[in-house]
């Protein structure tokens, strides 16, 4: 039996307690054990294939015929996700506006105005100095107002970079949060600011006590190495 036909049977069951068919209902007697998930390698990106992916992004050329937006989902989406650790989803609903300086820093405006946010609320990320280095600024500054991607370009940057990576225990779309959350604890890096980055939620009533500002969130971005495309 599986998990998936034990509510069907126990609602069977049920039905005959109701109508008085069965003095009490069977399947409220089974327990199912759950099977234990096995896990053989990390959730997130190792070095190698970080380093693989960034090479692909940032060489990235647009195919005949493809959107140019759809084109940008694949340069950028994975990039940005790996200096933010944010869900691939809220970089490729970004809109121009969403880019913007806040206390001296630029920032990414994660905003549920734009589309969904797990936890419904927006936060300022800054960004890392690589991405400027790389021409992120420029390419925003070039794009027209509005979402800076194409609607439905999660599927396509998925199996683009399935291409560079495809070990299968390892989502191609998730392990850039996985990473970041490693390289983080290797640094030493404050995790309460490192959760508000990502869009995780505080552990305990005394870690929501007072703002995780963008000053803070800016020092911990700084500290994350670059990663290297040679």
């Amino acid at each position: 039996m599986k998990d998936g036909d034990l509510p069907g049977i126990r609602s069977i069951f049920g039905w005959g307690v109701d109508n008085r068919k069965l003095a009490k209902n069977p399947a409220d007697a089974i327990k199912l054990k759950a099977e234990k998930k096995i896990r053989t390698r990390s959730k997130g990106f190792i070095d190698e294939e970080a380093n693989a992916i960034f090479v692909a992004c940032v060489g990235y050329l647009r195919k005949p015929k493809e959107d140019a937006r759809t084109a940008a989902a694949k340069k950028w989406g994975p990039l940005i996700a790996a200096y933010t650790g944010c869900r691939i989803a809220e970089a490729l609903q970004l809109r121009k506006a969403d880019i913007r300086e806040e206390a001296g820093h630029r920032i990414f405006d994660f905003n549920p105005a734009a589309g969904s946010i797990k936890s419904g609320a927006y936060r300022l990320v800054p960004m890392h100095q690589h991405l400027i280095d790389l021409g992120f600024l420029r390419f925003v500054e070039a794009s027209d107002d509005g979402p800076l991607f194409a609607k439905g370009s999660y599927k396509r940057v998925l199996d683009f970079v399935r291409t560079v990576v495809t070990d299968e225990r390892v989502q191609p779309n998730h392990g850039w949060r996985h990473r970041l959350k490693t390289i983080a604890r290797n640094l030493g890096l404050d995790h309460r600011v490192v959760d508000a980055i990502q869009g995780h939620a505080p552990r305990t009533a005394g870690e929501d006590y007072g703002d995780v500002t963008v000053t803070a969130m800016a020092r911990v971005i700084a500290a994350i190495p670059r990663i290297t495309t040679d």
